[in-house]
């Protein structure tokens, strides 16, 4: 059995999604499928964990809250 000719290329995939719309969380999986999945001599399918990684460090940022900042309680009054 041969492998895909999907596995491993990027031939429907640009480098960045159109401006029109934002990136989501499914596109970058669909990236990082793209990209970095590989079909063995043996059949077994795997993914290139520094690619993927890269992908996610480049995109992750965007899906991350933004940490909770608590209000600063007032300062007591200076004692005489």
């Amino acid at each position: 059995m041969t492998a895909p000719a999907a596995a491993g290329t990027a031939e429907g995939m640009t480098e960045d999604p159109p401006s029109a719309r934002p990136i989501t969380a499914e596109d970058v999986v669909r990236r990082i499928a793209a990209e970095c999945a590989f079909v063995s001599a043996n059949g077994e399918v795997g993914i290139r964990l520094r690619p993927a990684a890269a992908i996610v460090r480049q995109y992750g940022e965007q899906f991350r809250r933004a940490p909770r900042r608590r209000p600063r309680k007032p300062k007591p009054p200076p004692l005489l």
